[in-house]
């Protein structure tokens, strides 16, 4: 058995995309479907830049995230956190796959993001790396949301 994949993550910080979404109770469902359909726009866009299929696998929600999860047609998954800050995180098992999402995620982001100093630092973020490295996880998001609930 292999172990060896390649991962892009993005990490919204400033949370300026449309589908990053605080969970906030019985609003929360409504926030959610908002949420979804600009996620879905997003994919949209994603499908067109990239010149891949994206095909929905499913959500869960764990510990006040939300996550919805997409297989690519041409090997790969990409799983969404939309709480509050949003990550993207994609994985493959060949480096080349990965190289052409980072491409075309910052294509995306570029296209949704407002320009200025906080876009050009996170686009610049977005790069492949490998199991050895540390991947944006769930206890990376934690610690993030806790500094940011601080402020």
């Amino acid at each position: 058995m292999k172990s060896t994949h390649f991962f892009v993550s993005f990490l919204d910080l400033a949370e300026q995309l449309s589908f990053s979404v605080k969970p906030s109770g019985a609003k929360s469902l409504g926030k959610a479907d908002n949420a979804f359909k600009a996620l879905s726009d997003f994919i949209k866009m994603m499908e067109k830049n990239c010149g891949n299929e994206f095909y929905y696998v499913g959500q869960d929600v764990i510990s006040e995230k939300l996550f919805h999860r997409f297989l690519f047609k041409d090997q790969g998954f990409v799983e969404f956190m939309l709480g509050t800050p949003s990550v993207i995180s994609a994985h493959f098992v060949d480096k080349k796959n990965a190289r052409v999402f980072a491409s075309c995620l910052k294509t995306s982001l570029k296209q949704v993001l407002p320009k200025g100093l906080q876009t050009t630092m996170a686009l610049k973020n977005i790069v492949v790396q490998s199991v050895k490295d540390e991947m944006i996880g769930f206890n990376t998001w934690n610690t993030m949301k806790s500094l940011r609930d601080l402020s």
